[in-house]
């Protein structure tokens, strides 16, 4: 597992499409401009990661999935990664 930032763009993207936003709409409740949205949604940029946070917390999903394209799936003390492998929280 590694990070891609092509990858992270295109998570982004596709999370705000889900919502039904636009580019422009995105910047405008991150705090950034839209000419700076599209450049991560294309992988030309990253941003801080405290960008990654916010957008982890306003998409609500976790900073692995995000990041790396994990999704964990919480119950108990044990987590599931989304291919379904167990690991320790």
């Amino acid at each position: 597992m590694y990070f891609n930032r092509e990858d992270y763009g295109s998570r982004i993207r596709s999370l705000r499409k889900k919502r039904g936003l636009t580019q422009e709409q995105l910047a405008e409740k991150m705090n950034v401009s839209t000419p700076y949205i599209a450049k991560i949604e294309t992988g030309k940029q990253t941003g801080p990661v405290e960008l990654a946070v916010e957008f982890a917390a306003f998409f609500d999903v976790s900073l692995d999935y995000l990041l790396v394209g994990i999704r964990r799936f919480c119950r108990g003390t044990e987590a599931r990664t989304a291919d379904g492998h167990r690991s320790a929280v």
